[in-house]
Order: structure tokens, then C-alpha cells, then sequence
């Protein structure tokens, strides 16, 4: 699904209100954890993940108020475990390139 330029908003116009709501914050950093495990990311990646979660969903107070209004908290984590998994396939992908030192040295050992 594309997304239309008008789906986020602008500086102005980012919303965090939803931070006030004890069971979205807490069930962020629960899907996040859970991400990091699936991914296999480093632990200390949670809070990154939560972060950026929230950052997109502060952009979109438009779709975070419909999914509150359709389906409660629920509805506004799926659609933030969607940002952290796009996120962690980055990450994924990015530790996927590195070369180790054990490779770059190679088997000096013998």
C-alpha cells in the first residue's frame, strides 16, 4: 500500500498524546522485546525500536486516533510492531554485511 504524502504530519502537527496511555506504552516495549528476540538483534535494541515505533506513530495522529477508535490499543500496536519489524529487517540485513575480524584475519592459526 502506498502512502499518501498527507498520511504523516509535519513538525506542527506530530501528536504524542498517546504516550499518556499506560497500556500502549507498556505493550510497545513488550512487542519490541519481542521483535528483538525474533530478529535476533542485541538486547540493548529495544528501546531504539520503541523509540522509532513512537516517532512514526506521532507522525500519524490521524490513523492513531482511527485504530484507537476501531479497535483500541490493540490496533495502534500492530501497526507499530509493523514500523519495528521494517525496522529490525534493516538492522538484520545491515549486521548480515559486516565482516567479523575472525573472517578479515582468516585462519592464522595453522
Amino acid at each position: 500500500m502506498s502512502r499518501k504524502k498527507s498520511d504523516t504530519a509535519t513538525a506542527e502537527e506530530t501528536d504524542w498524546s498517546f504516550l499518556e496511555i499506560p497500556e500502549l506504552v507498556e505493550r510497545l516495549q513488550t512487542k519490541a522485546a519481542g521483535v528483538v528476540r525474533d530478529f535476533g538483534l542485541a538486547v540493548d535494541q529495544v528501546d531504539e525500536l520503541v523509540a522509532e515505533a513512537q516517532l512514526a506513530l506521532a507522525v500519524r495522529p490521524r490513523a492513531v486516533a482511527e485504530d484507537i477508535e476501531k479497535g483500541g490499543v490493540g490496533y495502534v500496536v500492530h501497526r507499530a510492531r509493523g514500523f519495528m519489524v521494517d525496522r529490525a529487517k534493516v538492522e538484520q540485513a545491515r549486521m548480515n554485511r559486516q565482516t567479523s575480524w575472525d573472517d578479515l584475519a582468516g585462519d592464522e592459526e595453522d
